[in-house]
């Protein structure tokens, strides 16, 4: 075999079947991402998130006084959340 018979990437696929080929494959990627629906945060956000990617323990709140100083610690931890803690 000569170097005369090599054949090179740039010569089995077009110009044009290349680029359809990268479009497709980021399609594939960006749809795998989203799909987590985490596609939208950045990587530092999502590394702080890999600790929960098993879930967590839930429990049943027992009594509404309960409920209660669970709203009344979640509002002082996050004030801004006050409307969604009100609803729940």
């Amino acid at each position: 075999m000569t170097e005369d018979d090599c054949l090179y990437d740039y010569e089995l696929v077009a110009d044009a079947d290349m680029r359809r080929i990268k479009r497709r494959a980021m399609r594939v990627l960006e749809r795998v991402h989203s799909s987590t629906g985490m596609y939208h945060l950045t990587e530092e956000n999502r590394a702080r998130l890999t600790p929960l990617r098993d879930g967590l323990p839930v429990s049943q709140v027992a009594t509404e006084h309960e409920a209660d100083e669970i709203a009344a610690a979640l509002h002082e931890e996050m004030p801004w959340m006050g409307p969604a803690t009100e609803v729940v």
